[in-house]
Parts: structure tokens; C-alpha cells; sequence
């Protein structure tokens, strides 16, 4: 268990800065930095167990994953679609140059 990076970073928060170990993240991460990404971690995993502790709401946690992920695949496919049409026209635009220059 306390190979976990996060279980590594929640006993760093707990210890003074003189006692700390040379974890390699460390060396390139401010441990403000470190503190505040763990406690957002905390504090999702903390709001993940609410919503499952409360019947009422715990049956509902799956459509709103289910929600927000097809939002996100939905946003992910309009910007890869809008890329590709963008470079089909800008590449039968080049295309139509090169053969009105050619045919000249």
C-alpha cells in the first residue's frame, strides 16, 4: 500500500519538510504544487463516498458519469470533425491551385 504514489503524497502532507523522502516528483514539482493536487484528490474521493453512502442520490451517480463523458466524447468528435473537414478543404483548395497553375 505505500508503494501508492498517492498514499506516498498523503503521509509527505503529514511529516515536516526536514524528514521528507527524495521521491523523484519531488525534485520537479513544487510540494505546494504536490499538496494541492492531493487534496483534490481527497476531496473527489470524499465526495465519491457521499454520493455512495446516500441511497438517494448514489442511483443516479452512473447517468451523470454517463452524461458528462458523452459531453465530453460529443465536444471530442465535433473538434476532430471540424479539424478534418477544415484540412479536406484546405487541402482540395491547394489542389485546385496546383491544377489552375498547371493547366496555364
Amino acid at each position: 500500500m505505500f508503494s501508492s504514489q498517492f498514499v506516498q503524497r498523503v503521509l509527505i502532507m503529514l511529516m515536516p519538510p526536514k524528514y521528507q523522502p527524495d521521491y523523484m516528483y519531488l525534485r520537479h514539482v513544487p510540494v505546494r504544487r504536490v499538496h494541492l493536487f492531493t487534496a483534490i484528490q481527497i476531496i473527489c474521493l470524499i465526495g465519491l463516498w457521499v454520493v455512495k453512502t446516500i441511497k438517494q442520490i448514489s442511483i443516479v451517480f452512473p447517468v451523470m458519469v454517463r452524461a458528462s463523458a458523452s459531453r465530453v466524447i460529443n465536444r471530442s468528435i465535433v473538434f476532430v470533425s471540424s479539424t478534418f473537414v477544415g484540412f479536406i478543404m484546405l487541402a482540395l483548395e491547394i489542389a485546385s491551385v496546383l491544377n489552375a497553375s498547371f493547366f496555364v
